[in-house]
């Protein structure tokens, strides 16, 4: 386990990796918690992120650079996101197939962001989205699963869809 405090921009970057862990770690006052820019097949679980309130304060973040595939197909599970400025997580365009679940978030603008036309194939199970302005929020996200989760006292939504399509949303409350 690694305690990562008050670092001035990410707590742990990670690009172009494949098949990477990233367990069991306690991060605190960051811009960003966890970023993964085009990196295939990791585990993302055990990490308690809290207070990730500069600049940005995404506390999980998954994205693509230009022209790239994206980051995708990595598994991340039982993280506790806590009091972050935007989001618990975030996963921005071209990143699919993503596995979440079993995800805490509460405090945060965003428990969970989707955002983007090319970000399709996502699933979210079993997580909990509690004390946040949006619990669970799809922008442009195509063809996610999300199922058994629970959005409570979030000031906005719970479930927010706009312009998405093609998702199945069951079992939820």
């Amino acid at each position: 386990a690694n305690n990562i405090t008050n670092s001035s921009n990410y707590s742990i970057y990670m690009t172009l990796s494949n098949r990477t862990n990233i367990t069991f770690n306690f991060i605190q006052n960051a811009t960003v918690g966890i970023y993964l820019l085009d990196t295939i097949s990791s585990n993302i679980s055990n990490n308690n992120i809290t207070d990730i309130a500069r600049d940005n304060g995404y506390a999980i973040f998954l994205t693509g650079s230009s022209g790239s595939s994206g980051s995708n197909n990595n598994f991340i599970w039982k993280n506790n996101l806590t009091n972050n400025l935007h989001s618990g997580i975030l996963v921005q365009p071209s990143s699919s197939n993503n596995i979440m679940a079993r995800i805490i978030a509460n405090n945060n603008t965003y428990g969970v962001y989707i955002l983007g036309v090319d970000s399709t194939n996502n699933s979210i199970t079993d997580s909990l989205s509690y004390d946040n302005a949006y619990g669970f929020y799809f922008d442009r996200g195509s063809h996610s699963n999300i199922t058994n989760n629970t959005a409570t006292n979030n000031t906005l939504s719970g479930f927010y869809f706009t312009s998405s399509n093609g998702g199945n949303l069951s079992l939820n409350n």
